[in-house]
């Protein structure tokens, strides 16, 4: 199975029972995510099924419960481990990733990793038609690794590895006020980790297009680097809807929706008319919408707090971290 490097071709409207599909799939993530405390799983409708995506989906879960049993090792003993790596990402656990898994648990990840088909998405998410087409690559792929034997099985996994998780062929490094902000496309947070950065910067589309987004990775991001830039929290999408509705910050809504920020003057506008420019998706996970200076300043912000103890007077004039 080689990589798809061409954008998955639109083959006309649903039909009923793909349509089914995905409402039944949308059900089921959000199941899982509520059982498994994983907020906003839902989300990978529009991404594709990431490892806690395929283990949420009844079909995908059945082929993986057979790989991991071929592995040594069943889903449950590590389930707990692949949802932690959704919520905080590789940057604590990156030793049990490194050199194709250490550990059962992190080789099952990494099968599972490698059958994700972010690396190839093209632009910002998925239609409903590309995730159709998508999901219906991870199906044959999980069944073709249950397929193979062992040798074929491993020789899969290595390159599955190597082409999507490990690859960061088209990494950028940028310094901003001495540290070093690295972006790649696709989800290459496990390789960026690897390589032994503290953070780093996922672009999903081309750069410049309405439709690119750029996802900010870490283990964790202060609110002081956010202060820095200059935003404030000016209100929470909640999940549970196809238009994520919106609420007022201090809300009990807000406190189980996702943070938005911006300039303070964006509270002087009516709720539904605030223009967001950074969403909090996790602790230590960020979108920066369309904007990649703006991902690389906040990455660049959190990296130097750290390096400095969140006295940002010494970057220098006005107190500002520049990141263009």
């Amino acid at each position: 199975m080689s990589i798809e490097n061409k954008k998955t071709k639109v083959e006309g409207p649903l039909t009923k029972e793909e349509s089914t599909r995905i409402d039944e799939d949308r059900a089921a993530l959000r199941s899982y995510s509520e059982a498994h405390n994983l907020r906003h799983l839902e989300g990978r409708i529009e991404h594709g099924l990431d490892p806690s995506g395929m283990l949420a989906v009844e079909d995908s879960r059945l082929l993986a419960e057979e790989i991991a049993e071929k592995l040594g090792t069943s889903i449950e003993e590590c389930e707990a481990f692949i949802a932690e790596l959704h919520t905080t990402g590789p940057w604590v656990r990156i030793e049990e990733l490194r050199n194709g898994g250490t550990t059962l648990r992190a080789k099952m990840y990494l099968t599972l990793a490698g059958v994700c088909g972010e690396k190839l998405i093209r632009k910002g998410q998925h239609s409903p038609r590309e995730y159709i087409d998508d999901r219906n690559r991870v199906m044959r792929e999980l069944t073709s690794l249950n397929r193979q034997d062992r040798k074929k099985a491993e020789q899969e996994f290595e390159k599955n590895l190597q082409e999507r998780v490990y690859d960061l062929s088209d990494k950028e490094i940028i310094e901003i006020n001495g540290v070093e902000v690295i972006l790649a496309s696709g989800d290459p947070f496990i390789a960026m980790a690897a390589e032994g950065f503290e953070g780093g910067i996922s672009k999903s589309g081309p750069d410049g297009s309405p439709d690119s987004m750029y996802f900010v990775g870490t283990q964790s991001i202060d609110e002081r680097s956010i202060t820095m830039l200059g935003f404030v929290p000016v209100f929470a999408e909640v999940p549970g809807s196809p238009s994520l509705k919106r609420v007022e910050i201090g809300s009990e809504e807000a406190k189980k929706g996702r943070i938005v920020y911006a300039e303070p003057s964006a509270l002087d506008e009516p709720l539904q008319e605030r223009v967001g420019k950074l969403k909090k998706i996790a602790g230590g996970l960020f979108l920066a919408y369309n904007n990649k200076d703006l991902a690389i300043q906040l990455l660049g912000a959190e990296l130097f707090g750290r390096k400095h103890n969140y006295v940002f007077s010494e970057v220098g004039t006005d107190e500002t971290i520049d990141g263009r």
